[in-house]
C-alpha cells in the first residue's frame, strides 16, 4: 500500500464571515462585477478583491478563495430561483 498525502483544507466560512464578505462586495460591486473590459482594469479589479478579502478573520483565504466563495453563493442563489 502506497501512503496518501492528506490534503491541507482551510476552515469553512463562517456565517459572519460571508456576511462581511457580501458587505465588501456591496462597497466595490461596481469595480469587481463589471463586464466591461474598458470599464475598469485588471489592476483596479485585483486590488478590490484585496480589499475584499481584508474583511477575512477566521482563517488565512487568498483572493482567489473570495472570489470561488461569491461565484458558489451566486451558484446557489440561481439553483434556487431557477424554475423546477
Amino acid at each position: 500500500m502506497t501512503a496518501t498525502k492528506k490534503r491541507d483544507r482551510k476552515a469553512n466560512f463562517t456565517d459572519s464571515e460571508i456576511c462581511a464578505l457580501l458587505e465588501a462586495l456591496v462597497v466595490d460591486r461596481p469595480v469587481t462585477q463589471c463586464k466591461l473590459q474598458s470599464g475598469v482594469s485588471v489592476c483596479k479589479k485585483n486590488e478590490a478583491w484585496v480589499r475584499v478579502n481584508a474583511v477575512s478573520l477566521v482563517a488565512i483565504r487568498t483572493v482567489d478563495d473570495c472570489r470561488k466563495k461569491w461565484k458558489d453563493l451566486k451558484s446557489a442563489v440561481l439553483k434556487e430561483q431557477a424554475p423546477i
